[in-house]
């Protein structure tokens, strides 16, 4: 069950202080178009778009839906007040709806999306036939602007962890759609939780997409993607295209090692019935308060016959990793499990032990708080899957970076920083906060350590947006 609802976690700025020793800025020859007629001349530019902060997006989204006429739907607000709206970009029944933002590390998405729309008013010949597209911007934006100051055209690992914020897992609307499961052990509901979910759902109820394009990025890692209801000429096409971007793929998934891919580098997403009906066989007086999360916006899409595809683009990839000779995968999940333990230890203890100053208000320290028993299930299974046949393999160095440094590293350390910042706006106790700050930069250390290759934003947002065209180009021709 733990494995199964962490299949959604996805582990995986200003330039002073320096970069950390091992990590380096790198451009590579961008691949300038892919074989898809209707598309070439929406691909041919190289994106010049950086990561945006939230009132740039709207502004230039705002011109775009001017200058085109675009309809924008409010489809509702955040929690502190912000407008959640659609641009609905051309008349085609066949719709592509993009959404960004949905954890709040992840800003890629946003620039991806302006990017789109502003190269669709370049060319508004393409908008004539039956394809169109509902944009929506930001489902999270304010959990996004807690971000914004470790924005740059390359991403600075310190810079990024000193800024870092991410919801909770309960705080993702992306995963906080309704829940309605049953089976002969009885029937599970679970309601929405957050308005930014329900301004999504609005959405897509209005849209019916053909298909959907959850707008993700990493951070340290490969390219990869998951996928629902795609065929497997998709997941191939998909599969090709990092290796045209110059970029690794990612091989396997971070938290559901046993996942067998589509496609080296394509996923299905989890399915959760196994998950919802061990909460439902659990003999709790109130199964749904088990359930960490709500079912996904690509699985209620599915009742649309939409296809769904995630793209999880990082901004670092690491190199040169060592493994040990005789060593398996099984000992590689074995050993992040442990780590992942003590860490979820040490923080529960500190947690319990200075909860006073992690008020429930400050979304840092939600955030952290949930950590605890987010490590102990990913862990658990990493623990599970450690035992089975197919961990017997030998070590990789793209397994040793996938667990050792995405899960064993860079995971923790989004906590520490999160948690130093909670303290500190707290005005916690000198000692309490110099013990968080501690923590932190050694993790910061450990990592430096580590030789990367850091990626310019607007590659990023090139392969993104690729990514987005082939999905819609695919489905809507299949849909033909």
């Amino acid at each position: 069950m733990a494995q199964k609802f962490e299949a959604c976690v996805t582990i995986i700025g200003r330039h002073a202080p320096p970069w950390p020793s091992g990590i380096t800025p790198r451009t590579v020859e961008r691949y300038a178009g892919v074989t898809m007629e209707r598309w070439d001349d929406l691909l041919r530019p190289r994106s010049r778009t950086g990561l945006l902060t939230l009132a740039e997006a709207e502004t230039r989204l705002g011109s775009v839906a001017s200058e085109l006429g675009a309809e924008r739907v409010k489809l509702g607000q955040s929690r502190a007040g912000r407008p959640v709206e659609l641009v609905r970009i051309g008349a085609g029944p066949r719709r592509s709806f993009w959404y960004g933002g949905p954890h709040a590390n992840e800003p890629l998405g946003i620039s991806t999306i302006v990017e789109l729309a502003e190269r669709l008013a370049a060319r508004p010949g393409l908008l004539a036939g039956d394809i169109g597209f509902d944009l929506l911007l930001c489902i999270d934006p304010d959990a996004y602007v807690l971000n914004e100051r470790w924005f740059a055209p390359i991403i600075n690992m310190a810079d990024y962890y000193r800024g870092f914020y991410r919801q909770a897992m309960d705080e993702c609307p992306d995963w906080d759609f309704p829940v309605v499961y049953r089976s002969t052990s009885g029937t599970l509901r679970r309601a929405p939780k957050l308005p930014e979910t329900l301004a999504l759902l609005s959405g897509l109820e209005l849209s019916r997409p053909y298909v959907l394009n959850a707008l993700h990025n990493a951070e340290l890692g490969g390219v990869h993607f998951c996928v629902l209801g795609a065929s497997d000429g998709l997941a191939q096409r998909l599969s090709a295209l990092p290796a045209r971007f110059g970029m690794p793929r990612e091989e396997a998934m971070l938290d559901d090692p046993g996942a067998e891919p589509l496609a080296p580098g394509v996923f299905g997403l989890p399915d959760l019935t196994p998950a919802y009906e061990a909460v439902l066989q659990s003999g709790h007086e109130d199964p749904a308060s088990l359930l960490p999360l709500g079912e996904s916006a690509a699985a209620w899409c599915a009742r649309f016959g939409t296809v769904t595809v995630v793209a999880e683009i990082p901004y670092w990839s690491a190199s040169g990793q060592r493994f040990n000779a005789g060593e398996t995968l099984g000992d590689l999940a074995r050993g992040t499990a442990r780590t992942l333990n003590e860490f979820a230890a040490w923080l529960d203890d500190f947690t319990v032990t200075h909860v006073a100053y992690l008020p429930m208000s400050d979304p840092h320290a939600r955030s952290t708080l949930n950590a605890v028993g987010m490590m102990t299930r990913i862990a658990a299974g990493l623990g599970a899957w450690a035992d089975s046949d197919a961990a017997k393999g030998p070590a990789t160095s793209d397994a040793v970076a996938r667990y050792e440094l995405m899960l064993g590293l860079c995971l923790p350390q989004r906590y520490r920083s999160m948690l130093f910042s909670a303290l500190t706006t707290a005005q916690a106790p000198p000692s309490v906060t110099a013990a968080a700050e501690a923590a932190f930069q050694h993790g910061l250390d450990a990592l430096a350590t580590i030789p990367c290759t850091a990626y310019p934003v607007t590659e990023l947002i090139d392969i993104q947006l690729t990514a987005g065209l082939i999905a819609t180009d695919h489905v809507t021709s299949s849909a033909r």
